[in-house]
């Protein structure tokens, strides 16, 4: 599936990075998950959605995000 970047969402290029898939069944409560993550690892954080949009994690919309 083809990835795009929600406007403003920049992501690294000469970085490494981990992937990890996360199945949640409720927006908000993802949502809270992610954003969590992405304030205690203190490091760039991106979720892929189910539509291939890119989040940064810190900014993750629960109503318009596709799980």
């Amino acid at each position: 599936m083809p990835v795009h970047p929600r406007p403003g969402v920049t992501l690294p290029v000469d970085r490494a990075l981990s992937t990890y898939m996360v199945e949640c069944r409720w927006e908000d409560q993802f949502v809270r998950t992610v954003r969590a993550l992405a304030a205690l690892t203190g490091e760039g954080v991106w979720v892929i959605d189910g539509d291939g949009v890119v989040w940064d994690a810190a900014a993750v919309d629960a109503a318009a995000v596709r799980l």
